[in-house]
């Protein structure tokens, strides 16, 4: 459930035009406003100069028997238009239902309960949206949202960016996402579920990793997480800084206080590589700490180094390479004044270029 934080967004004045009536066992009130001399601190889609005229109208539509339950018909300008139905629940209003479309989407009141979204925008910042949920006031009507459907030219969530986006989340109660996607960057099904620190099922055909935001990159190195989702992920093609490393597998689970990795595997024709680890996360005065174990095999030297971005070293060859590394800090950012470690190397044959 969310909470709907707006007021403390929403600055200035703008004249309105108000109409009630009351026909045939309903009332009726409508609201229409230019909403010039207003601004609104939003993220975009949302934001809006106080100069900017956005038309907005609200109508609400109460059934004369008992009038519990309320009915909104909102349009503003070409950003946003909704069709919903609420219901007072515990002395505050909540959402029954209700179809809301942002861009340029058709909207409807849906048949079933449940908050159902289309987007169609040219960039979407999920990451600013989700921080707007510490704003939320306890008097705000509260939703469910059912089921997502956007498509963005790029879309920013959890510090990546993500491009020519078209994806479909469903939401299963009581805490689990059923994501289809399709990018530039990712294209697959994940699973989210929030039980616990949360696990993450990814079945991808492709993965590209993609590029930090500029928010992101700004707070590198001075944000630490305490936990991570348990993650289970295959990708049937990873490519890294341009390069394509082969297939990809990630299998990792939350242990007590601990993350571990059980699995991470990069294969590909030329060469393979495997690695487990573990990650301590900071507990009072200590410091996090990670740890892996892994090996690289090649069973073409020149063509393992070609894959990896240095062509034209060696030519053929076989290879192991075996290692153990560890560091302070979490797992996600390698720190290389506290990096130690072994490395152990088998190279027979190649001839160097």
């Amino acid at each position: 459930h969310f909470d709907v934080p707006l007021a403390k967004r929403v600055a200035g004045a703008s004249p309105f035009r108000f109409a009630s009536t009351t026909r045939d066992g309903q009332s009726q009130v409508q609201i229409e406003s230019s909403l010039q001399g207003v601004a609104l601190d939003l993220p975009p889609p949302f934001s809006k100069a106080a100069g900017e005229a956005w038309p907005l109208r609200i109508e609400r539509t109460v059934a004369a028997a008992g009038g519990a339950a309320q009915r909104f018909d909102i349009t503003l300008a070409k950003v946003l238009g909704a069709r919903v139905q609420v219901r007072s629940e515990g002395g505050r209003l909540v959402v029954d239902r209700a179809g809301i479309g942002v861009g340029d989407v058709g909207v409807a009141l849906p048949d079933r309960p449940g908050v159902f979204v289309s987007a169609s925008v040219a960039a979407l910042d999920l990451d600013r949206f989700l921080a707007l949920q510490g704003e939320s006031t306890a008097s705000a009507p509260t939703f469910q949202i059912a089921a997502l459907s956007l498509r963005t030219a790029e879309l920013t969530v959890g510090g990546k960016v993500f491009h020519d986006v078209q994806a479909r989340a469903t939401h299963a109660p009581p805490a689990r996402w059923q994501v289809a996607v399709n990018a530039r960057e990712v294209s697959g099904d994940v699973s989210y579920s929030s039980d616990g620190k949360g696990a993450v099922v990814a079945k991808l055909k492709h993965l590209v990793h993609p590029e930090s935001s500029a928010a992101a990159a700004d707070s590198t190195g001075r944000q630490t997480l305490d936990s991570l989702p348990a993650i289970e992920l295959s990708a049937d093609s990873y490519v890294f800084n341009g390069r394509s490393l082969g297939r990809l597998e990630v299998r990792a689970v939350n242990e007590r206080r601990d993350w571990r990795v059980e699995k991470l595997a990069l294969v590909s024709a030329d060469c393979t590589f495997g690695a487990k680890g573990l990650w301590q996360p900071p507990a009072g005065a200590t410091a996090a700490r990670t740890s892996f174990a892994f090996d690289i095999e090649a069973a073409d030297v020149g063509k393992c180094l070609t894959r990896l971005g240095y062509p034209e070293t060696v030519s053929g060859g076989t290879a192991r390479l075996d290692g153990e590394a560890e560091w302070s800090g979490p797992v996600y950012a390698l720190h290389f004044p506290t990096l130690a470690g072994k490395l152990t190397l088998d190279a027979q044959k190649g001839t160097p270029v």
